[in-house]
């Protein structure tokens, strides 16, 4: 296996996907967005399982541009571990699911940082999948190796917006305009050093990566965090 992935590796992998996902959907059901992308990682798992297993598949042949599915399933692994850690740490959560997401997502603040990093993964994945379908003549695209680091440079971008560093006001509207968004996102991308026929080539992943990153809220900008004065403590909050 040219990828330096097996499918041993893989089905641990989904089976570990899987408890996850069950823990977070017991526990949260559809209050946190992590239900759905763990939910849609096992979906992309199951593909490219069912590629490496297949002996004909463009999977089997050395290619460049496809050398870093082992850090991508590397990664996913180590994301899906923390955030089973996450929801097995609290077993004792109650019926209430939206309770239960709220008392998870206050107690957890890396939660988005972990959903950035499930979200660029399944977009690699997807993206190295749908190559090995349309490339029928055994030939990947020539920039495939700048995927991962775009998707970084869109993460920084998200970043500074999060941090209130740039104009988020544009993704209020972002299903009524589309165009807009994604001409925005790709000067911020040339700016960085990417060329532009790079950008167009993989212009559906990456449009549809930021469309992902605008659905789980990790382009609005945040809230500071209130806090709590207790007026008989001289202003201190008590932690215990």
């Amino acid at each position: 296996m040219s990828f330096g992935v097996g499918i041993g590796d893989v089905i641990k992998l989904i089976e570990l996907t899987t408890q996850t996902y069950q823990g977070w959907k017991h526990a949260c059901g559809n209050y946190a967005q992590v239900t759905a992308d763990l939910h849609s990682l096992k979906i992309v798992l199951a593909r490219l399982a069912e590629e490496i297993s297949n002996p004909s598949s463009l999977s089997a042949r050395p290619r460049d541009g496809l050398n870093d599915l082992q850090g991508i399933t590397d990664r996913c692994q180590n994301v899906v571990a923390r955030l089973n850690k996450i929801v097995t740490k609290y077993k004792s959560l109650g019926s209430n699911q939206q309770r239960n997401w709220d008392r998870l997502r206050l107690g957890n603040k890396g939660i988005k940082d972990l959903q950035e990093i499930l979200t660029r993964q399944m977009t690699l994945l997807n993206a190295y999948l749908n190559l090995l379908g349309v490339s029928a003549v055994g030939r990947v695209e020539k920039g495939m190796e700048k995927l991962p680091d775009i998707c970084r440079a869109i993460d920084n971008v998200a970043a500074e917006m999060r941090a209130g560093k740039r104009e988020a006001s544009i993704m209020t509207t972002y299903d009524d305009d589309d165009k807009a968004v994604w001409r925005q996102f790709r000067r911020d991308l040339v700016h960085e050093g990417f060329s532009s026929d790079l950008l167009v080539k993989f212009k559906p992943q990456l449009r549809t990566y930021i469309r992902r990153l605008q659905q789980r809220g990790l382009l609005d900008e945040e809230e500071p965090e209130a806090v709590e004065v207790n007026p008989q403590r001289n202003g201190f909050h008590n932690d215990e």
